[in-house]
């Protein structure tokens, strides 16, 4: 009994803990990525063809999970993202080598812009 009890509460954490895997769409020629430990999106990329960026201010993303009895994916659920930030830690390279972009609307939400968000641009 106790095992079986112990097995019920591994698996009950594990189910509650596990991270949503959201998927935003992208925009307009924009690439989004959600930051789940921030609750906010980010702007990670952007086509290298694109000529006026007009980025959200925030952004809709969706929990899916593929369901391999009808082998589609479900979407469990939706939720509005803040966008905060152009780049990301790693790789803040956002709109490098956009050489054809001429114009950025930027949003009152952004607070920050990755040193490299841009670089190649001109």
């Amino acid at each position: 009994m106790k095992r079986l009890l112990s097995l019920a509460i591994c698996l009950s954490t594990f189910f509650i803990m596990q991270s949503k895997d959201w998927v935003v769409d992208s925009i307009d020629g924009i690439y989004y990525e959600i930051d789940e430990n921030t609750q906010t999106a980010l702007v990670k990329g952007a086509d290298e063809n694109i000529t006026s960026a007009m980025i959200q201010s925030t952004v809709v993303a969706k929990d899916t999970r593929y369901d391999t009895k009808t082998q589609t994916y479900i979407v469990k659920e939706t939720k509005t993202f803040p966008v905060t930030c152009i780049g990301r830690g790693y790789n803040d390279f956002a709109f490098a080598n956009c050489t054809k972009l001429t114009s950025v609307n930027i949003p009152n939400s952004i607070t920050h812009i990755k040193a490299n968000a841009f670089s190649g641009c001109i």
